[in-house]
């Protein structure tokens, strides 16, 4: 894969949950970067209030088609992985599912 095809895997996560507007709707998505070191992934912050804390997530695109999502809390420079919530093997069409039932917030009505 190139550069370009990996940041436009950050571009297709974003989409499959349920894109940027939506994201920035539901739960006050911000900070959306994308990362085209191994096969591609995104991270973004959220302002709405999550479980364990997270207001951060990375997607990435594992080799075997298939994410792992890790959460993180976020309090200005200092960054710390909620390791409860880290969850890997995650299919595409089941990512909405698993963010919503890991923070507790929705990103679709």
């Amino acid at each position: 894969m190139t550069k370009t095809n990996n940041l436009q895997v950050a571009e297709t996560i974003l989409h499959q949950l349920g894109g940027i507007h939506q994201l920035t709707a539901m739960i006050g998505a911000h900070s959306f970067t994308g990362s085209s070191k191994g096969n591609g992934s995104v991270t973004f912050k959220w302002k709405a209030d999550a479980k364990y804390g997270a207001n951060a997530a990375t997607v990435t695109l594992e080799a075997s088609d298939t994410y792992t999502v890790k959460f993180f809390k976020c309090h200005g420079y200092n960054i710390s992985e909620v390791t409860a919530l880290e969850i890997n093997d995650v299919y595409a069409d089941m990512l909405v599912e698993m963010f919503e039932e890991s923070t507790g917030l929705y990103l679709s009505l």
